[in-house]
């Protein structure tokens, strides 16, 4: 995620084209490099048999099925896989080879600080491609090179085209002329409708300063609530585009193992004050003001083992 920021701030100052790419079915693209075996799907014999019927005896894949029909008729009860499947543990490596294979045939070299950052040509004919899995972003300095790039691509893979990016990894981008919005409005109403906050009374600051967190001291305090689910949601969060709740987030998440009804109520406070700041988000803009970064060091300020935290 800091890598996609890092690229619209980049297309906000250049002001560059967005457009998003999905590879259909990427795990089925992989090349194993193992011998793997599974059992005959479910109903294979009819499903070889419907193929039969459609393609023919002639047809090469009706050929093919003809020989699978036979042998699994005969007692052979296993196959051989020829290609990725989903839930196998190797084939998001496998995937991830095979399209750092065709990038890199396409000219594009990825970055030292990220394997899923390419970049193909350098100065103003420099393009830009990030990777998440099978979502693709293309960022080029001249328009023109994503019709280039994206034919070539689709010579390689069933690709869908999106179009500029609008919705992606559950952001949403909003573009204007050097002007870049991330926000997760959606996904933040999603996440109140899931812990039924939808309708909570809204609140303008994440955390009250007056609730010192603490582990509970009785086996009665620990509720069957469903904190670190909420906590997992709220880190994404924190980490996408809103690093406003980043510092409730990050003290919430030190009680994923020991949490009671005191940081249930404060994790639902966050609830609360994120209906209350549904349109935050991050807003990319050409500015030529350089970058400022700010740090802070709370001294021993937690309460259990007094460390200190910077933030």
């Amino acid at each position: 995620m800091s890598s996609i920021r890092l690229l619209v701030s980049l297309a906000a100052i250049h002001d560059m084209k967005i457009e998003q790419l999905d590879v259909a079915n990427a795990y089925l693209n992989g090349t194993l490099e193992e011998k793997v075996f599974m059992r005959p799907p479910t109903n294979l014999a009819n499903i070889l048999e419907s193929i039969i019927q459609k393609r023919g005896l002639s047809n090469v894949v009706g050929e093919k099925a003809t020989r699978m029909l036979e042998d699994f008729r005969d007692g052979k009860q296993i196959c051989h896989l020829q290609k990725s499947l989903y839930d196998l543990r190797q084939s998001g490596r496998s995937w991830h080879m095979m399209l750092d294979k065709v990038l890199r045939k396409l000219g594009a070299i990825p970055t030292n600080a990220d394997p899923c950052v390419y970049c193909v040509g350098r100065g103003e004919d420099a393009t830009m491609v990030v990777i998440y899995v099978d979502d693709i972003l293309i960022m080029p300095r001249d328009s023109n090179r994503i019709k280039q790039f994206r034919e070539k691509l689709c010579k390689e893979f069933e690709v869908k085209k999106l179009g500029n990016v609008g919705y992606c990894l559950g952001v949403e981008f909003e573009v204007e002329k050097s002007k870049i919005t991330m926000h997760q409005r959606r996904y933040i109403l999603d996440l109140l409708k899931r812990f039924g906050m939808e309708n909570c009374n809204p609140i303008s600051t994440p955390m009250d300063p007056q609730t010192k967190l603490v582990k509970p001291t009785t086996a009665e305090e620990v509720k069957n609530f469903p904190y670190r689910e909420l906590i997992g949601g709220l880190t994404y969060l924190a980490i996408t585009t809103r690093p406003d709740i980043s510092h409730a987030v990050s003290s919430l998440g030190q009680f994923n193992n020991c949490h009671g009804k005191v940081h249930w109520t404060a994790a639902n406070r966050v609830l609360r004050y994120l209906r209350c700041t549904l349109n935050y988000g991050l807003v990319y803009t050409n500015c030529p003001d350089p970058v400022r970064g700010y740090a802070d060091a709370d001294w021993a300020n937690c309460a259990i083992d007094r460390r200190s935290y910077t933030g």
